[in-house]
């Protein structure tokens, strides 16, 4: 799915408005502007149903391991397609502990 940068940005700023994302400029690159859950976001994330992640998991349990291997195999080629075999993945868990050690560090200073 592509999404024009305006769009992504009209998307953030609403988010912002509610108090679900922080924006903070990359001290590396002034290009880049991080997005970030605020403690907020975080328990709205939480509390949100996994419905398509249930029904994933549902469905990926349901496949033989020939079709998985033939998904994984997909992905890969997407990936290398996309130039991000480099990048890491960053788990769910990291980044909700990221956004907490931030927003706690803003609450003291």
């Amino acid at each position: 799915m592509y999404l024009h940068p305006a769009t992504v940005v009209g998307i953030i700023d609403r988010l912002e408005v509610q108090g679900l994302v922080s924006r903070t400029r990359s001290r590396t690159d002034r290009r880049v502007v991080e997005i970030d859950l605020t403690p907020l976001g975080v328990t709205l994330v939480a509390e949100a149903p996994e419905v398509f992640q249930g029904v994933l998991l549902k469905g990926l349990g349901s496949l033989s391991m020939d079709t998985l291997r033939e998904i994984a195999g997909g992905l890969d080629k997407l990936v290398t397609i996309l130039g991000v075999q480099e990048t890491p993945p960053v788990p769910i868990v990291l980044v909700e502990e990221r956004t907490l050690a931030k927003a706690k560090g803003r609450r003291r200073g």
